[in-house]
């Protein structure tokens, strides 16, 4: 099993190291179409499972590594949810209902969470509660990946 690379990440106002991933959000998908933010999609999976202890018997673990590391994994690592209650946002396609996520030092806007109501699986159903962690939805230039610090290039724009 090879390491994966881990991306850090920065707030772009304040440098506060603010979250770890294994996936390069210039490769990830942002929001599109009428009203959305360009917002970049981090996908959330569950935490990993706690470590067993070794034994013969354990062969599945290989599998299950395997599966995580394809999926990916991030880490919030200075990211707080101070708001309470959640932002209700005003779309052209209707509403929506959003979990904030502020930077832990300069206290600034930048990201949120879908609430869980709308999220729809495949086929347009929901997906079982704990089976899928959400996405993380990542504000254009709010973040500088940790090699743009210092350097004096540009900052990171997630667009």
């Amino acid at each position: 099993m090879t390491t994966p690379r881990v991306h850090t990440y920065h707030c772009t106002a304040c440098s506060h190291l603010l979250l770890a991933s294994t996936h390069n959000f210039k490769t990830l998908p942002t929001r599109r179409g009428p009203g959305l933010d360009s917002a970049t999609i981090v996908p959330m999976p569950p935490p990993p499972k706690t470590p067993k202890p070794a034994s013969a018997e354990d062969s599945g673990d290989e599998d299950d590594d395997a599966a995580a590391e394809a999926a990916g994994y991030t880490l919030l690592l200075a990211l707080l949810r101070r708001d309470r209650a959640p932002k209700v946002v005003t779309r052209e396609d209707g509403f929506e209902k959003r979990a904030i996520w502020r930077c832990g030092r300069c206290k600034v806007i930048v990201a949120y969470m879908l609430d869980e109501s709308q999220y729809k699986g495949v086929n347009g159903k929901k997906p079982a509660k704990g089976s899928e962690g959400g996405f993380l939805y990542v504000l254009p230039g709010a973040l500088t990946e940790s090699g743009l610090l210092g350097e004096g290039q540009e900052l990171l724009e997630l667009l």
